[in-house]
């Protein structure tokens, strides 16, 4: 009708038609509801085609050439996607679309989709900013749909969720946009995205040391967040060098620190920090330093809350049962730190033919024990969640083995290799002590499980991420033919995970890698 008004509001309030207050950057209704306000811009329709002029009082037919846009995609979930404004073939849509709009993979390519959201990202320390959760919700619903629903589960809620703390600081909106770039144009594999992730990386350090100065922004959970983010995406990306995260992870472990254990009581706070239990851990374990999440305080800390039933992340519902299990491998993998900096410096010595001090390894003996005890309880409860794996025939024409492991899921996998990893450190470390049971044989066994769970466990673009800490181990172990093997394997998941690079490796392992095909 003639003269009635048309409603301001939110996409999500129109939908839902309730009264939108239209509060920048996002409304109270979004806010309150958990979801991402996509903003208050016209809605937009990608056409193939060239644009045309329509005659006015005349509406354009449906059906055609139209093609589903990223309106339409949010309109069947809301708050996950956002339409792309700039696109010289975007055109205002008319009529909203049929319910059961088609969600899927981004229709236009990558590359096209996300050019206007690099040119805002790039402005976004200096200019205002009122549509730029419009962009990361484009970015992140791109990388929902680009892999499996269950991969990025090692990221937790986070990598869904920071969408909506987007417009409060622009350490953690640069990060994310830098650190998703990157996996997106590593899944395309587009050379030109992950150029310009890597050139917003230092726009987004800049940002984060901003805030890091800053007498009152360096305590955020915005902050702590883009710390954490950065310093994924030098594990994933590289920069400098291979174990330039090491440093970085360094950094963010003082950062937690200093803000306390009280300071993770929040839902996203906390999150963050549980999904960067194993950085923090694998970093104090190789620059052969304790682990402060192994302290009293901090282990109460690095579990999920405990009215919390069952949890969705990724796609994939885990229940209660499911998370306590995984909490505990991670407060049991906290202490194995202190074990490996005082086993291998007990090792070293032994090789060297330098006297040993009994007492100290008695009291080293001991602590393994009772580690080795806890993960042997551990282990069955495990089993009940993941069965054993099966044994099936190598579909590798380079494998070494005739067979391989195969489990029910590529993360449960992570946890049995895992677990493998960590009954090496503490039952080489017995051997050292001059325990009573001599583990060789053990240790052998163990290492040959790893290596043959490698290539149905590194499957995927988090494969790598699930096997670093067990190749990393179990390659103290492996003979000269073996160590060739793991090269081989190393030089094809640094491709996509650059912390596996065979730098990092012992100076032995890279010359084997010099013999081996890609």
């Amino acid at each position: 009708m003639v003269g009635v008004p048309r409603s301001k509001g939110c996409q999500t309030c129109l939908q839902r038609r309730t009264k939108c207050d239209e509060t920048r950057p996002a409304c109270r209704n979004c806010v309150k509801y958990g979801v991402v306000c996509p903003g208050y811009d016209r809605e937009l329709k990608f056409v193939a085609g060239k644009h045309v002029v329509r005659p006015r009082g005349r509406r354009q037919p449906r059906g055609g050439a139209s093609l589903p846009s990223a309106a339409d995609a949010r309109r069947s979930r809301p708050g996950t996607d956002a339409a792309i404004p700039g696109s010289q073939d975007a055109v205002p849509a008319e009529q909203p679309p049929q319910d059961g709009a088609v969600v899927g993979s981004p229709v236009l390519p990558i590359r096209e989709r996300i050019q206007s959201v690099l040119g805002r990202a790039r402005s976004m320390p200096y200019t205002p900013r009122h549509n730029t959760a419009l962009f990361v919700g484009t970015l992140m619903d791109s990388l929902r749909h680009a892999q499996p629903k269950d991969e990025s589960v090692a990221f937790g809620t986070w990598i869904y969720s920071v969408a909506g703390r987007v417009d409060n600081s622009s350490a953690l909106d640069t990060a994310i946009c830098t650190f998703t770039l990157h996996l997106l144009g590593k899944i395309h594999q587009d050379e030109q995205v992950i150029a310009q992730s890597r050139t917003l990386y230092g726009q987004s350090l800049w940002c984060l040391q901003r805030s890091l100065n800053h007498p009152q922004e360096w305590r955020t959970p915005e902050t702590l967040g883009a710390s954490m983010i950065l310093c994924l995406f030098e594990l994933f990306a590289g920069t400098s060098a291979p174990n330039s995260w090491m440093t970085h992870a360094t950094g963010v472990g003082r950062l937690i620190q200093l803000r306390g254990p009280r300071a993770y009581e929040g839902d996203f706070e906390r999150d963050f920090l549980l999904s960067f239990r194993p950085i923090i851990i694998m970093n104090a374990l190789f620059l052969g330093q304790d682990c402060f999440l192994a302290e009293r305080p901090w282990q109460a800390v690095i579990v999920h809350k405990p009215k919390v039933s069952s949890r969705t992340i990724g796609g994939s519902t885990f229940a209660r049962d499911s998370l306590s299990i995984v909490d505990r491998y991670f407060q049991l993998l906290a202490k194995l730190p202190s074990i490996l900096r005082h086993g291998y410096a007990l090792r070293e010595a032994r090789q060297c033919g330098m006297p040993i001090d009994v007492t100290r390894a008695i009291l080293l003996a001991q602590r393994a024990e009772e580690i080795h005890s806890d993960f042997l309880a551990w282990y069955p409860t495990m089993l009940a969640m993941n069965p054993v794996p099966i044994e099936v025939p190598s579909t590798d024409p380079s494998s070494i083995f005739p067979t391989v492991l195969q489990f029910t899921h590529p993360w449960f996998g992570s946890l049995h290799m895992g677990y493998w990893a960590s009954m090496l450190i503490l039952q080489e470390t017995l051997n050292v002590c001059g325990y009573h049971i001599n583990y060789t044989e053990s240790n052998r066994i163990l290492m040959l499980n790893i290596l043959r769970s490698i290539e149905t466990v590194s499957k995927g673009f988090m494969g790598a991420y699930r096997c670093g800490y067990s190749i990393r181990i179990a390659v103290e172990f492996a003979d000269d033919t073996q160590k060739a093997w793991i090269a081989m394997w190393l030089h094809r998941l640094e491709k996509t995970y650059a912390a596996t690079s065979m730098k990092s490796f012992p100076l032995g392992l890279e010359e084997e890698g010099h013999h081996t095909g890609p």
